[in-house]
């Protein structure tokens, strides 16, 4: 099954979805809840717009990790591969090879219709708790339907995609990102960085996710 789901990735030039997600963190009774618009182009060009919720923007444009806090007026940026570490969505939503090498797999349940199939990744030191992914694919072609991630510290993203758009023509601007006007551009180590409201957050290599 991991392979069926690499092999969608391998063969996916563009991917475009609505998004809704909910956040569950340790010692916070209500869920973080928002939403937007998901846009990836292969290898590596990703973007989150939430409109749902904080007001967020998230570009990854295969150098450098933008996590733009609209009503903050502060723009973070990072060294893109330093903030996931080589792993995290960067393997989850393009490089299968990582993803192959770095995550255990197994399917949970399969109806023949729907398979659920868990990701996991082996902690970054003993006294750290694995991090986990739960995919829900969509049979024949594992289209993903859903995602939920448990990360080091026990917080909880669940993702449900919808209208699915695959290989159609993305505008080049929505991959490349300016700091606006009168905003204030932070440039911190991925630890002290906020957390990106994605569904495998910044911190790949023990970091969380939002």
């Amino acid at each position: 099954m991991l392979s069926c789901y690499g092999e969608f990735w391998r063969n996916t030039n563009t991917l475009a979805a609505d998004f809704s997600q909910a956040v569950h963190v340790p010692g916070i009774q209500e869920p973080v809840r928002t939403g937007g618009r998901f846009y990836f182009a292969a290898p590596d060009h990703f973007r989150w717009d939430y409109s749902a919720g904080e007001r967020q923007t998230v570009v990854g444009d295969g150098t450098w990790l933008w996590i733009y806090q609209h009503e903050l007026e502060q723009v973070y940026r990072l060294d893109y591969r330093r903030a996931f570490g080589g792993g995290g969505l960067v393997a989850l939503m393009g490089d299968t090879d990582l993803l192959e090498s770095r995550y255990r797999s197994e399917v949970l349940e399969s109806d023949g219709q729907r398979v659920t199939l868990r990701l996991e990744k082996a902690p970054v030191s003993e006294h750290a708790a694995a991090e986990t992914v739960e995919v829900v694919l969509r049979q024949p072609d594992c289209r993903p339907v859903s995602l939920q991630l448990t990360d080091s510290v026990g917080s909880v993203t669940r993702m449900e995609l919808a209208d699915l758009e695959l290989d159609t023509v993305l505008a080049e601007g929505l991959f490349h990102f300016e700091v606006p006007a009168g905003v204030d551009l932070i440039e911190e180590p991925a630890a002290s960085a906020p957390e990106a409201s994605s569904p495998t957050g910044i911190g790949a290599e023990g970091g969380t996710g939002r």
